[in-house]
């Protein structure tokens, strides 16, 4: 009797993986962990595809031979694109000399801990894959000579708790299968916040859900300290996560818009979600100053941050605007999810609505649309929405 073929590599083969890492991104010059706690996590990837139609797949591979240590190499989830999306660029012994380096230069970590981080991304791997959605990373961004897809998959990681994980009091969760998102990752060279002062900015309200209603109960859970607004049910719709690390991480479930009928004139009636533009943007608009401003001053961290926007259960979706040539809604969008990362360097206004600016410019040309042709100027200030 023959052994099965591995459909995933072995723990032995994480923990060999991880420990010459020395827990970072083998991308030149990327300084982003692998694991840094909740939640913030990188990712195992094949140099030579896992399977048919991959990048770089090879055919004369056995199961065994793609999970293998020798076909693995751990990126941060931008690398991992970047690596995925220009393959001609990327090959196999490209891909092999950077691993090389990486762990030549690396610092091999003790065996207790690579073998804690090998349980780390094996958990990850039974969950649904090394590609699963529970999958939580750390994104850089990437220098603006690299290439980068429209969208990311959802597998990169849009949540930092699995389904059904308990998240608020008397076992309130959040559910929603379509949210936007927001996250503000600080610079890692810092001391950790410490629950106790993470719970006393919560409990104060100086975070504030991502939502347009700032009302709501602030508790602990295990992944640090929750500010979400409540329901007449347990399904939290909007909440703010807050992490010892000073991540803040909010989701908002209660953006889309559900509508049956045409969506369009000439067209058969259906049941369509709708992405309001300016709702979207306002809901930014209200919750990036908010991060920024306690990640400055309540927790007194360090610039830069990364800024993460995203959006996940889109494809199908229309998306709406106050005027448009042809109609005020349009679509569909074809992909699943859209995220972007950015640098902050300055807490200014003006930095923080360009950035919001340039992550809805990106959405909206899913669409095919121009967000200067959709807004004008005398929109655009009435609302209070980032500039043309």
């Amino acid at each position: 009797m023959t052994n099965a073929e591995p459909s995933s590599p072995s723990r032995a083969t994480l923990n060999r993986l991880y420990a010459l890492s020395g827990n970072r991104c083998a991308f030149p010059r990327c300084a982003a962990q692998i694991i840094a706690g909740v939640p913030t996590l990188g990712e195992v990837c094949h140099i030579r595809a896992a399977s048919p139609g991959g990048p770089r797949y090879d055919s004369s591979q056995t199961a065994a031979q793609r999970h293998s240590y020798d076909n693995l190499i751990l990126l941060c989830a931008n690398h991992h694109t970047v690596i995925d999306a220009d393959v001609e660029a990327y090959t196999v012994a490209r891909l092999l000399k950077m691993k090389a380096d990486h762990e030549q230069n690396a610092t091999a970590l003790p065996d207790e801990e690579a073998a804690a981080g090998a349980q780390v991304l094996l958990t990850v791997n039974q969950s649904g894959g090394i590609a699963a959605n529970n999958i939580h990373t750390i994104n850089i961004h990437p220098p603006a000579s690299v290439r980068m897809p429209r969208a990311l998959p959802v597998s990169a990681g849009m949540k930092f708790f699995a389904a059904g994980d308990v998240l608020g009091d008397r076992g309130a969760t959040f559910n929603a299968e379509r949210f936007a998102y927001l996250r503000l990752i600080p610079a890692s060279n810092h001391p950790p916040i410490g629950m106790p002062r993470l719970l006393e900015v919560f409990k104060q309200a100086k975070v504030r859900p991502m939502s347009d209603d700032w009302g709501g109960t602030a508790t602990r859970n295990k992944h640090g300290a929750i500010f979400y607004n409540t329901g007449s049910t347990q399904d939290i719709p909007a909440f703010t996560q807050g992490t010892v690390t000073g991540e803040l991480w909010g989701m908002n479930g209660r953006l889309f818009q559900f509508q049956r009928g045409p969506v369009l004139p000439n067209e058969p009636e259906q049941e369509t979600h709708i992405v309001p533009a300016v709702a979207m943007e306002k809901l930014y608009v209200t919750t990036l100053p908010n991060f920024v401003r306690v990640a400055a001053t309540e927790f007194n961290l360090p610039l830069p941050y990364t800024i993460e926007f995203g959006i996940k259960g889109i494809e199908g979706a229309y998306i709406s605007f106050p005027r448009y040539p042809a109609g005020h809604i349009v679509g569909p969008i074809y992909e699943e999810a859209f995220r972007r990362t950015y640098p902050l360097h300055e807490p200014t206004p003006e930095a923080m609505t360009d950035l919001i600016r340039r992550f809805a410019t990106d959405f909206y040309e899913l669409v095919g649309a121009k967000r200067a042709d959709m807004f004008d100027e005398k929109f655009v200030v009435g609302h209070e929405l980032p500039p043309r």
